[in-house]
């Protein structure tokens, strides 16, 4: 799993993020409501970041720009947390 970037740096990551999210747990069932949950929580802030884009592109104000950069911190804090716990599951077999 490591050797794939589940990172995201723009709003445009996400779709390919999610997919690869999806196919790299869907090895463990017992944990697709979680990935499922953690899909839609990020999906959630990636229309946020979303929202914030087009309020930026209507005002430029630098506000939104950071409202942007803070939803898609948030979203990566989450895949490395999930992350974490997927390991340790990993290890525990």
């Amino acid at each position: 799993m490591h050797d794939v970037d589940l990172k995201i740096t723009s709003i445009s990551d996400w779709p390919a993020v999610e997919q690869r999210l999806r196919k790299h747990f869907s090895v463990m069932p017992e944990f697709n409501k979680d990935v499922a949950r953690l899909c839609k929580s990020i999906s959630q802030l990636i229309s946020k970041a979303s929202q914030a884009d087009v309020l930026y592109r209507q005002t430029r104000q630098r506000k939104y720009l950071d409202q942007i950069e803070n939803y898609i911190n948030q979203s990566n804090t989450y895949i490395a947390r999930f992350e974490k716990i997927w390991l340790f599951a990993q290890l525990s077999r």
